[in-house]
């Protein structure tokens, strides 16, 4: 059976988890099962709403990354990441590079149409 690693470092101020081996890749999605699962045998309404909502998050933040940050579509199967477009390594930091790149302002244009909406519902409320 594979092994899990999981190892905390102090970096910049923050915390880095780093967790490693298929096992502790899979935990979450298999804990997830479980709620979902249980939502189902309870009939849980509130549960499965919660379980549904997570996933709804997590599959709209993979589509949202793809065309610019790559993801493993395919994973376990393959390791393989999937991208329209490379963001270079063009500073000392990752994330200045990903800020300073053109492919940043459909982050900003995602962020304002989100303001936009949250304003236009609460002024109708």
């Amino acid at each position: 059976m594979p092994t899990c690693s999981i190892s905390t470092s102090l970096i910049e101020g923050g915390i880095s988890i780093t967790i490693t081996g298929p096992t502790c890749r899979s935990f979450g999605w298999r804990l997830l099962g479980a709620t979902l699962l249980l939502a189902l045998l309870l009939r849980s309404r509130a549960l499965a709403l919660a379980a549904s909502s997570f996933v709804g998050g997590v599959f709209l933040h993979l589509l949202l990354d793809t065309p610019f940050a790559g993801i493993r579509w395919l994973y376990p199967l393959s390791d393989h990441s999937y991208y329209l477009v490379t963001v270079p390594a063009t500073r000392s930091w990752w994330v200045w590079s990903f800020v300073f790149h053109w492919t940043f302002l459909f982050e900003i244009a995602i962020c304002i149409a989100a303001l936009v909406v949250f304003i236009i519902r609460r002024r109708r409320s």
